[in-house]
């Protein structure tokens, strides 16, 4: 609570060339995306599987990522709100937003998106997020 967290964040950005300001208020700084698409769930049941590599692949998709070095990364694009393993989901809710630069992309990387996420009928077991600290 003593902001100085937020303070060593803003220095990193500066340091890399960002605008320190990128730390506090990012919505200043980045542009926003001209389309954002839900993903609705298929199906009612718990999220059991998140295949990250799909959704690395999606986000070339949406223009967040790229597959060359030289390629352009579009800023306002990516994902937002994306739900988490473990977590219930019913039928036509939202497990993520797409941010694109138009329908096209908006579309492709949802579909994309969609196909990374398994949902079953099951509880899914919950793993802590730190399983062991090892000291050297």
């Amino acid at each position: 609570n003593s902001g100085e967290a937020l303070e060593r964040f803003a220095k990193m950005f500066a340091s890399l060339g960002a605008s320190a300001e990128l730390a506090s208020n990012p919505d200043k700084i980045l542009p926003k995306a001209k389309v954002v698409k839900p993903v609705y769930a298929d199906e009612e049941g718990v999220i059991s599987d998140i295949n990250a590599k799909l959704i690395g692949k999606a986000s070339i998709f949406s223009g967040a990522g790229r597959t060359e070095f030289n390629q352009k990364i579009d800023y306002a694009a990516g994902f937002s709100e994306l739900k988490n393993i473990g977590e219930s989901v019913e039928k036509g809710e939202p497990i993520a937003f797409v941010h694109a630069t138009d329908e096209t992309r908006a579309n492709e990387a949802a579909k994309r998106l969609k196909e990374a996420y398994e949902i079953g009928g099951e509880e899914v077991k919950q793993y802590p997020d730190i399983y062991k600290l090892v000291n050297i």
